[in-house]
């Protein structure tokens, strides 16, 4: 690929970056990685047979030495001058960067941690997600009572590969963050013990330490009034442009020791090269805007508004909606009625001139502003014959823990009568800005069972199903996962069905229930005949478990209803959990289009606009029927899906296939834990986004 030589490696630190030669119109992009270049393509290192006694007994027997597996070898990691006495089950074996890419990224990773923990107290490997760290020398840690902050360097060694065919180019992925940790109380001038604060004792593995987790750090930090310092150096190390100006800096202290690196062997790292974009190997694709439908599939002007296109061209469901008349009841504190009454005309007013809703009737409904006045007008209060409930209710309200949050409590209480809700703080009806009303309202017209536009499905190929599993994480730690699918009708994609939820425990079984429920109704919804091919996409919050995605498929797919027709399956994991930033001259805010970048034949980067420096990481899994479908149909797809969002009028950077089962997870895992709360009601309400 191009390179900067290494005397450029100085202009690099100060330069704007340049376009570059390519046919693609997105120059000046940098992926936060360097590229590693060895002065030879091969090395010979200690090698054995891969066996789990074999790995465990090196691991106990040799904990100074990083051993690494790659298929059905073993291979030791050592200086170039050590003698480790390894067992004689190893031998002595040349590999070449070619076939054995990773481990010459094991390689060069590993020297650099042993060149940092000999000089620098704190650094360490992490070997659950294979990334290594050291503090970051010339950033001032912060110790707040028993807390301590410490700026962090970390490093990931990846062999990313061009679809071009050529080797692999190894590259260290450079991040920063800040590491949290609690301190004994000696070990912090002597600051009160952990005990005398309502923080949680979550115990990291089988250690005695308090897990310096978010919410922990915040609960202590409150407790100490520390929280506006705190703040102030958190926003100062993530400012805008400051990941930017610390991996340059680390590009240039990476390449002023790399003569010093101790690699096996006479192999030596020439230089660390910033990663630049577009290159020879490795092409930015941008992909178009997805093309949106309304009422009779009509397609709105170039570079149209969606708050005008809807208005001018009709929701794309108006048709249901005609000689219905909508109830809605605004819920306000007797104090709040006058202005109940004043906003209660806006929103009257939005639904009908955005989305045509010509029979709009909203009452007024005023309660006690207490805890018991609350209850006893949630007691009194018949949701039953409203089509939704509008809560009007302070920001701070929304805070409150959810054990006793009135804004959880009301909710409940409405979804328990199958009436679904959309709350507006106080404060957003008194700022009254068109387009918050405007989303309100979209949201609103979605709870309703409304579709305010469709997208036009870009790839004809044969009758698709895509069903996305997100998942967040409650108070324990324990992940909560949420279904969504999304299904294709005469060339349109169109959001379906979100679903209860489930536990990791009962994951494989909810899946397959869910899976086989869905796709037969939608199979005779659609009219599909037996021996029919059928494509089943799926896009996962994590990589897909032999023992839960893969058997849950399975099963569904030869079950008795579904076997008759001809399903074709393929997964891809889309990640935000990954070590990849991309930056564009420095900067991000100019992120505001989409674009992919491919870094092998199944993973690829997908920026999704928005502003940000984290694009998705698309893993197109190996099992399936992977091969009979397109990638870039794939990832262009996943673009379409986030204007499927009715979220907001300005399209999110998410598909709602991740997007809607994530938070209609958390909506629901917090729902749990209010008084009296039935989830069984979730199912009655499952054919609308409620959660929204």
């Amino acid at each position: 690929m191009d390179r900067l030589i290494a005397p450029c490696l100085k202009g690099f630190l100060s330069m704007a970056f340049k376009n570059r030669s390519s046919s693609n119109a997105r120059q000046g992009l940098v992926l936060n990685a360097l590229e590693i270049s060895f002065n030879n393509r091969t090395v010979t290192i200690p090698q054995a047979d891969y066996s789990k006694e074999r790995w465990d007994s090196c691991l106990e027997d040799f904990p100074d030495v990083w051993f690494y597996r790659l298929n059905d070898h073993l291979y030791a990691i050592t200086s170039g001058s050590s003698s480790l006495g390894l067992p004689d089950y190893f031998d002595d074996a040349e590999i070449s960067l070619r076939s054995h890419s990773p481990v010459f990224a094991q390689i060069a990773a590993e020297s650099i941690h042993r060149y940092f923990s000999e000089r620098t107290p704190g650094a360490r490997r992490n070997a659950y997600d294979g990334s290594w760290e050291v503090p970051m020398s010339k950033q001032k840690a912060l110790s707040v009572g028993l807390l301590k902050v410490t700026p962090m360097l970390k490093y990931t060694p990846r062999p990313l590969y061009s679809t071009s065919g050529s080797e692999p180019v190894l590259v260290l992925v450079v991040q920063t963050y800040l590491r949290h940790e609690f301190l004994d109380s000696e070990d912090a001038n002597n600051a009160a013990p952990l005990s005398e604060f309502d923080i949680s004792w979550q115990k990291q593995d089988d250690s005695d330490e308090v897990y310096a987790s978010k919410r922990n750090v915040l609960a202590y930090l409150a407790h100490l009034g520390k929280i506006d310092q705190y703040n102030k150096y958190d926003d100062k190390f993530y400012a805008q442009g400051a990941r930017f100006r610390n991996f340059r800096i680390h590009t240039h202290r990476l390449n002023n020791i790399r003569s010093l690196l101790d690699l096996p062997g006479s192999l030596c790292v020439d230089t660390f090269t910033p990663f630049l974009l577009p290159s020879k190997l490795f092409d930015v694709r941008s992909i178009r805007r997805p093309v949106n439908l309304f009422y009779n599939d009509r397609k709105p002007k170039s570079r149209e508004y969606l708050n005008d296109a809807v208005k001018r061209l009709r929701p794309y469901s108006y048709d249901k909606f005609q000689g219905k008349v909508i109830q809605i009841a605004l819920l306000a504190a007797e104090s709040r009625e006058q202005e109940a009454v004043q906003y209660s005309r806006t929103l009257k007013d939005k639904l009908q001139s955005l989305f045509h809703l010509s029979q709009v009737e909203v009452s007024i409904h005023t309660f006690e502003p207490s805890t018991a006045g609350i209850a006893k007008f949630l007691r009194d209060f018949d949701a039953s014959s409203f089509d939704l409930a509008v809560p009007i209710m302070a920001e701070s309200l929304k805070n409150f823990p959810v054990r006793r949050s009135p804004y959880h409590t009301i909710k409940a209480r409405l979804l328990n009568q199958a009436t679904p809700s959309q709350d507006i703080t106080i404060e957003s009806v008194h700022e009254d800005r068109r387009m918050i009303n405007a989303n309100v309202a979209l949201n609103i017209y979605a709870k309703l069972g409304g579709t305010a536009w469709a997208v036009r499905r870009s790839a004809e190929r044969s009758k698709q199903f895509v069903v996305g599993v997100g998942a967040t994480t409650d108070e324990d730690g324990d992940y909560i996962i949420g279904f969504a699918n999304v299904f294709t009708h005469d060339g349109r994609y169109l959001l379906g069905e979100c679903h209860q939820l489930s536990s990791m425990d009962e994951y494989a079984d909810d899946l397959q229930d869910y899976l086989s429920q869905t796709l037969l109704n939608a199979l005779q919804s659609e009219g599909i005949a037996e021996g029919e091919t059928i494509e089943l996409v799926l896009h996962l919050f994590k990589e897909a478990s032999r023992k839960r995605e893969i058997k849950a498929i399975e099963k569904a797919i030869h079950s008795d209803s579904l076997s008759p027709f001809n399903i074709k399956y393929v997964i891809i994991h889309i990640s935000e959990n990954h070590p990849y930033r991309l930056f564009e001259d420095g900067r991000v805010d100019s992120f505001n289009q989409s674009f992919e970048i491919r870094i092998s034949t199944r993973q690829s980067l997908l920026q999704m606009g928005g502003g940000k420096e984290r694009p998705f990481l698309l893993r197109l899994d190996r099992r399936g029927d992977y091969e009979e479908f397109n990638f870039d149909d794939l990832t262009r797809q996943i673009v379409e899906f986030s204007n499927l969002s009715h979220l907001s009028f300005i399209p999110p950077s998410t598909p709602v296939t991740v997007s809607y089962p994530k938070k209609m997870a958390r909506v629901a895992s917090d729902l749990r834990k209010v008084p009296n709360w039935d989830p069984a009601m979730m199912n009655r309400l499952s054919g609308i986004p409620w959660f929204i």
